[in-house]
């Protein structure tokens, strides 16, 4: 006959709370990360626009962005 003792641990029809909570808690988790994530992500690609985009759908300007420093020259070692 077993104890009462081993009784008391074994409850199969009981609900098991701990596991419950461990459950819920992972989805938070899961869940926060995934939506920092997105918001992280989002404010990267805002950051990152081109510079098209950061005029507004104006014309882009006729200067050069760097200045021209003559022609490269390259040797190619055949």
């Amino acid at each position: 006959m077993p104890s009462p003792i081993d009784q008391s641990r074994e409850n199969p029809r009981g609900i098991d709370w701990p596991a419950i909570v461990r459950t819920l808690l992972t989805g938070a988790f899961v869940g926060y990360v995934n939506w920092s994530s997105a918001k992280a992500f989002a404010e990267f690609t805002s950051a990152t626009g081109s510079p098209a985009q950061d005029t507004k759908g104006a014309a882009p300007s006729a200067s050069p962005r760097h200045a021209d420093k003559g022609p490269m020259l390259c040797s190619r070692r055949v």
